[in-house]
């Protein structure tokens, strides 16, 4: 265990030496730190004061909004008694009525004063002075004055205004309470006269006007007033001192601006001031907000701190992870000096620069590799003919275009401006040359066929691979000038190589021309074509050529893969996604490999998801709903590209859907549909019924049947029917037992048994055993291979 730790600490140390590992490590610590540190402390030491003008301007706006609304509620107050100053209730009879006598006329103007009372929240308290000869005052109950009470209420009648603003420094005659309200507004009566006879006398709720003026200042500390001259009106509770309130106000006398914004220094500490004018009744107020510049600033001064302390975090942390990348980094490096020294232990220890140990190691290797290239030329033909059998018969899929090439190349093949081609050749005829050749003799044969191919093709084209496949087959391998048709040349060949054949080994020939590609990668795809396209001949023994071409130029052009799609609407039902993926770039790819031209393809691929939606709907979701209503037909149709169309299918159709049908199926009941599906596949051949297995899973048949098609996408009848047919085929195709028993086997009569199996094939069981036989000894003709 010690010795581990030494070693380890060893290679440490000499990692360390290493001026790539040093280079890189520097280099992600700077990447990584320094662009944090530049941020967190640019946004410390720059970003404070601007954010901090520009928090006392949005200061300065709060605080206008706040004062246009103070404005507009003594504007409100205003207009209210100005009103109760028209009213046909305060008119001059009212300076002669005996409100002693004249009970009733005393209680409406006590239930008027209440009203008016409650008409605004800032009001304490509302007065009618009535000036007679004995003084009355109503506060809000009648009540006589004294003439020295008297005289200070005759005083308000004196003003020329007839609505005005009043700032009391002592309790009103008459007022109740402890005389803490200064503030009234005073309505002469009756209004617009100019020898009025009473007054209303409104007086403001000091704490109420204290309340509104705190929304001057949105912050904790600092506070607000209001002055008139250099009278207090009102002010917050949130100034304590009355100097720097004094202070203020002298430093905003000094101002030029009637509504400005300042800083003001006591004591240490910065003041954000606001102020502004407000007219009153032809009287000019001044509001003032005062904050402490730590309460506006105070969020920004926080943030910035804490991103300098997260900047610092951050570097700490930029070590650690340049450390550990740098070692990420230098392992494929370290591993590869490993490799390169690993025994030349003088070598490993000189890691000042491994690069350039690795680069003499690698020109060293690389030498003997060349060395070894050109033994391998000598082998050359062999690995070319075993290269191409392998690229045919498609056993190189795993390489690319431009791979395939460098191979061929390699090989010392030309692979610019070629095209290529498959032909197939397949005798027949066998069997009526018994006496000259027998069954065993299928590799011989081939054999000759195969030179006499190779001697023939030599003079026809300018490079050609022969491949023996010693069942009476083989394939040819033809490249040629992609700017030569040898299109004559291929016929004039198949012409002359059926006729040597005929001549020397007395059999027919079927051969099989493919068509023309550029692409290596295409290559297999051609051999398979080809192998198929032989099944085209026509099934007497007679020479014959087959062009693929011309032959799917008669024929219709136009290719849908119906299976795929019967496969993936059979994965929606069981939602099986990653199949479903699958089978959808299957069939993509299946019509994109067939070269059908875009609006062929477009047609099929709307097509399959025109069979996905009508899934959808018989699951019983409505596609306009799962897709929010778009137009997924004009989606598809904009889509170009094969891979667009792979994902636009899985992801914006397949993923909602199963996500939509994930969220509603009840899992028991998928539980139940597998188990009764089990027990039929167990009882098909008994008479069971839907009614039956609805009693045996304890639910009524209507539940069942409906479970039963949600979960698989038929209905249990045609399931069971299904299931029966298919055991039916089993055992007509691998059994000779009688129709009749078959029925009963799979639990029909045989009377009925006959009508559904035509129903659902179109065959009667005779019929199809009949079809089935014969299919089996044509593929034994075509694939059989005679014992040596």
């Amino acid at each position: 265990m010690l010795k581990q730790f030494q070693l380890k600490q060893k290679m440490n140390k000499s990692i360390w030496k290493g001026k790539y590992y040093q280079k890189s490590f520097i280099l992600i610590l700077l990447i990584t730190s320094v662009p944090g540190l530049v941020v967190g402390v640019g946004t410390y030491w720059f970003g404070v004061d601007n954010v901090e003008n520009d928090l006392r301007e949005d200061h300065q706006q709060h605080v206008e909004q706040q004062a246009s609304h103070i404005n507009k509620q003594f504007e409100d107050l205003e207009m209210t008694i100005s009103h109760w100053g028209f009213e046909s209730f305060f008119n001059n009879e009212l300076g002669s009525v005996n409100f002693v006598r004249d009970f009733k006329t005393s209680r409406n103007l006590t239930q008027n004063i209440f009203l008016l009372q409650e008409s605004n929240p800032l009001i304490e308290n509302v007065a009618f002075y009535i000036k007679s000869d004995r003084h009355l005052l109503f506060n809000p109950e009648y009540s006589v004055l004294s003439k020295e009470d008297s005289t200070t209420y005759e005083s308000l009648l004196s003003n020329s205004k007839n609505i005005y603003w009043h700032l009391e420094t002592d309790r009103l005659p008459g007022q109740k309470g402890p005389g803490q309200f200064s503030l009234s507004l005073i309505n002469t009566i009756p209004a617009g006269s100019p020898n009025p006879y009473g007054s209303l006398i409104v007086r403001l709720n000091r704490e109420k006007v204290n309340q509104i003026l705190e929304s001057l200042n949105p912050y904790r500390d600092g506070g607000a007033f209001l002055f008139d001259g250099n009278k207090v009106i009102a002010s917050s509770s949130g100034l304590h001192e009355a100097s720097l309130e004094q202070e203020i106000k002298a430093k905003i006398a000094q101002q030029s601006h009637p509504q400005d914004s300042f800083i003001y220094k006591l004591d240490g500490h910065n003041y954000s001031v606001s102020y502004g004018k407000i007219n009153r009744l032809n009287q000019e107020w001044t509001y003032v907000s005062v904050s402490p510049m730590s309460a506006i600033i105070e969020p920004m001064v926080i943030l910035s701190r804490m991103i300098l302390m997260i900047s610092v975090t951050g570097l700490l942390l930029s070590v650690l992870m340049a450390w550990l990348a740098s070692r990420k980094i230098y392992a494929p490096v370290e591993n590869l000096l490993k490799v390169f020294t690993d025994e030349d232990h003088a070598l490993r220890n000189q890691t000042s620069d491994e690069f350039q140990i690795i680069k003499d190691k690698w020109r060293t290797l690389f030498q003997e590799s060349q060395q070894l290239h050109e033994q391998v030329k000598n082998y050359g033909p062999e690995l070319s003919q075993g290269f191409l059998t392998q690229l045919i018969q498609g056993h190189l899929s795993h390489y690319n275009e431009e791979g395939l090439r460098e191979r061929l190349e390699s090989f010392g093949w030309e692979t610019e401006n070629l095209h290529y081609l498959i032909m197939d050749v397949q005798l027949t005829g066998l069997e009526d040359i018994q006496g000259r050749f027998e069954a065993s003799d299928e590799g011989l044969i081939t054999f000759v066929a195969s030179n006499i191919a190779e001697e023939l093709a030599k003079t026809k084209f300018n490079k050609v691979h022969i491949m023996n496949f010693h069942d009476l087959s083989m394939g040819l391998f033809i490249v040629e000038n992609k700017n030569l048709s040898i299109d004559k040349e291929l016929l004039e060949f198949g012409e002359e190589l059926t006729n040597a054949i005929n001549q020397i080994l007395n059999m027919k020939v079927s051969i099989t021309i493919g068509r023309k590609t550029e692409s290596l990668t295409e290559i297999p795809y051609l051999f398979e074509e080809v192998k198929q396209g032989k099944y085209f001949r026509t099934f007497e023994n007679q020479n014959q050529i087959i062009n693929l071409q011309d032959f799917q130029h008669k024929r219709n052009e136009y290719y849908y893969p119906f299976t795929i799609e019967k496969e993936i609407v059979q994965a929606l039902r069981v939602e099986e996604k990653e199949n479903i993926n699958d089978l959808i770039r299957q069939f993509i790819e299946e019509l994109v490999m067939r070269k059908m031209k875009e609006n062929e393809i477009q047609t099929g691929i709307i097509q399959l998801f025109s069979s996905i939606q009508g899934e959808i709907l018989h699951s019983g979701i409505h596609p306009y709903e799962l897709f929010d209503g778009r137009d997924m037909v004009k989606e598809l149709s904009q889509l170009r590209e094969p891979e667009g169309i792979i994902k636009w299918f899985i992801n914006d159709v397949i993923a909602p859907f199963l996500q939509k049908l994930e969220g509603r199926k009840n899992r028991e009941q998928k539980r139940i549909v597998e188990q009764v599906i089990q027990s039929m596949k167990e009882n098909y051949m008994n008479d069971i019924s839907l009614e039956s297995y609805a009693d045996m899973i304890a639910t009524n048949p209507y539940t069942l049947s409906k479970t039963f098609k949600q979960t698989i996408g038929i209905n249990f009848i045609d399931y069971l029917t299904e299931l029966r047919m298919e055991k039916a085929k089993e055992m007509l195709t691998g059994t000779e037992m009688k129709i009749n028993e078959i029925a009963e086997q799979v639990g029909y009569r045989p009377s009925y048994f006959n009508r559904i199996f035509k129903k659902n094939t179109g065959l009667t069981p005779s019929s199809f055993r009949q079809n089935q036989k014969l299919q089996e000894m044509q593929n034994d003709m075509g694939s059989k291979k005679l014992p040596k």
